[in-house]
């Protein structure tokens, strides 16, 4: 790399700095709604190898649960549209790219579910231990609770939707005749 030049990397790539001229670097993680499965599991990773908190992604799961928020707000306005047209869902107060849910954004809420479900354990379990442990969650464990569990239910209805979808498109076939 040349003076001026900057690299980003994918989620998850290891990589090493080496820096053998005096030089100012300038480094950093981001996070983003395209690859919430990959950053997910690389948090996890770091969990399980014990790398030092100074070294991840700083408040890491606090974020993610204002992404659930974020999601939540958007979910609902989705569904409101849906419920009411197209011309509801794209609210001129909400940037055009809000007004849709992007696959890669859809295929990756499971995993936002499910990681923050096993912080909502840990944090229940942790709660049962030690009554006077203040919890790692930026909302209270019943609000957390409940924003998970609407999630849960979006999720429920997006695959039964889309089951209901599969049968209705799809002929189904027994020993090469169609049924």
């Amino acid at each position: 790399m040349g003076a001026g030049e900057s690299l980003l990397l994918p989620g998850g790539w290891i990589h090493a700095v080496s820096t053998p001229a005096d030089s100012l670097v300038i480094g950093g993680n981001f996070l983003h709604s395209f690859n919430l499965v990959q950053q997910v599991r690389v948090h996890q990773l770091e969990q399980r190898a014990g790398v030092a908190a100074r070294f991840q992604y700083p408040f890491f799961s606090a974020v993610h649960w204002y992404v659930l928020d974020w999601y939540l707000q958007r979910l609902d306005r989705l569904d409101r549209g849906h419920a009411a047209g197209a011309e509801a869902a794209a609210a001129p107060t909400w940037p055009p790219w809000c007004a849709k849910l992007w696959p890669a954004e859809a295929d990756a809420l499971p995993a936002l579910y499910d990681y923050l479900h096993g912080q909502l354990a840990d944090a229940a379990r942790q709660l049962v231990r030690d009554p006077h442990t203040p919890l790692e969650l930026p909302f209270s464990l019943v609000d957390a609770h409940q924003r998970l569990t609407r999630l849960g239910a979006w999720l429920a209805r997006r695959a039964a939707a889309a089951a209901t979808t599969a049968l209705q498109t799809n002929e189904v076939t027994t020993n090469g005749a169609t049924c």
